[in-house]
């Protein structure tokens, strides 16, 4: 069973992070100025998200790309450029993956993003149907 100190602590450290506080505790513990500021905040955040990822698919799509390269050096006799690209292979895997990891860490994946929305958009529409 988790103490009081647990529980506090636990608070703090989402408080720090807005978008998981409000997941926490609902959006109705915020303002409306407070839950605009975290829309425009989600509005960024999942920009970057998109970015990267869409970055990373490249990155991993490329990949494939230095075995042709690879290929090509060795039939051609580039030996250079065959281990140039024999190196860059698994760099651009380790990257893409490695990447891949990092943005489900940080922004906690495309479902987590959508969900902050879905709970600021509908209780933003609320308050607006309350007036």
């Amino acid at each position: 069973m988790a103490s009081i100190e647990n529980i506090i602590t636990d608070l703090e450290k989402k408080g720090k992070d807005e978008h998981a506080l409000l997941l926490e505790v609902g959006p109705s513990y915020f303002t409306t100025a407070d839950l605009i500021r975290l829309l425009g905040q989600w509005e960024i955040k999942s920009e970057l998200f998109k970015r990267f990822q869409q970055s990373l698919v490249w990155l991993g799509a490329s990949a494939p790309a230095w075995l042709l390269i690879a290929t090509i050096g060795y039939f051609i006799k580039l030996h250079y450029l065959t281990s140039f690209a024999l190196v860059m292979f698994p760099v651009t895997a380790f990257l893409c993956f490695g990447g891949l990891i990092w943005i489900n860490i940080y922004f906690k994946g495309k479902g987590y993003l959508e969900q902050i929305e879905v709970l600021i958009r509908e209780e933003l529409e609320e308050r607006k149907g309350k007036k």
